[in-house]
């Protein structure tokens, strides 16, 4: 079961009761810009000339990369009907649109991100706008560099799977659907105990560091993401952080 709360927390209350497990902040983007206005004409028309990478959404991979632009993805969400593995648009928005900060407000137990402050030269700021049609998501998998994330849903309804760090043991590295799990080739995955979260507009869903998860999207969607590192995980994400810094010659003294 996961925990639901309908307002904004206090660091303390976060820190303390709620940053150990997933956690569905309801209705709390509910007054963005964003939820407000945004729709796929708007951003086709605002920033169709921006350039995204797309992939294929296979459930038990992460597959090839590929660029387009915004508006070229929105034409195609227009003209395709839903396909078994459609396309999913990742936008790392803070590249080259900055005015979009304007759009969404960061929750206060997430606006610490010590992210922010780490020199990391290419390295992006971890965040990112998704959208994706119904059917499209995300594999199986953990956060990079045990980071933890939250992610708001501007339209649409996303499905979240969880499973705790002490079921890793059972995730065959992220190569099962866990939708639709195929138990006679990964029979070690019965064993794990999943937590389902149902996510509509205007919620935010929290991922604790070291937590496996998949998400679907029920319908087409459009979602921002952001990645942190702050007092919750630093423990746990810091030290694979720098070392993924150090491998990439992205930090030097």
């Amino acid at each position: 079961m996961v925990n639901k709360i309908k307002k904004e927390l206090s660091q303390k209350e976060f820190l303390i009761d709620y940053a150990e497990a997933p956690l569905l902040l309801e209705g709390i983007a509910d007054n963005w810009k964003a939820t407000q206005i945004w729709s796929l004409e708007y951003l086709k028309e605002k920033y169709g000339d921006k350039l995204v990478l797309i992939r294929k959404c296979n459930p038990t991979e992460i597959s090839e990369l590929y660029e387009t632009t915004l508006g070229e993805y929105i034409e195609y969400l227009k003209v395709e009907g839903q396909e078994e593995n459609p396309w999913y648009c990742t936008w790392h928005f803070s590249d080259n649109c900055k005015e979009i900060f304007e759009d969404y407000n960061s929750i206060e137990i997430f606006k610490d991100n010590w992210i922010d402050y780490i020199p990391r030269g290419e390295m992006n700021d971890c965040k990112w706008l998704f959208i994706g049609p119904k059917g499209s998501g995300t594999p199986l998998h953990l956060d990079f560099a045990m980071t933890s994330a939250w992610n708001a849903v501007i339209t649409g309804r996303k499905k979240w799977i969880f499973f705790s760090p002490d079921n890793s043991k059972y995730m065959y590295d992220g190569m099962v659907d866990a939708f639709n799990p195929d138990l006679e080739k990964f029979p070690e995955f019965s064993k794990a105990n999943p937590i389902i979260v149902y996510q509509n507009p205007g919620d935010i869903v929290y991922t604790p560091s070291g937590w496996w998860h998949q998400v679907i999207n029920l319908e087409d969607g459009i979602s921002i993401t952001e990645n942190f590192i702050n007092k919750s995980n630093a423990k746990s994400a810091i030290f694979p952080y720098i070392k993924l810094l150090f491998e990439k010659n992205e930090w030097t003294f």
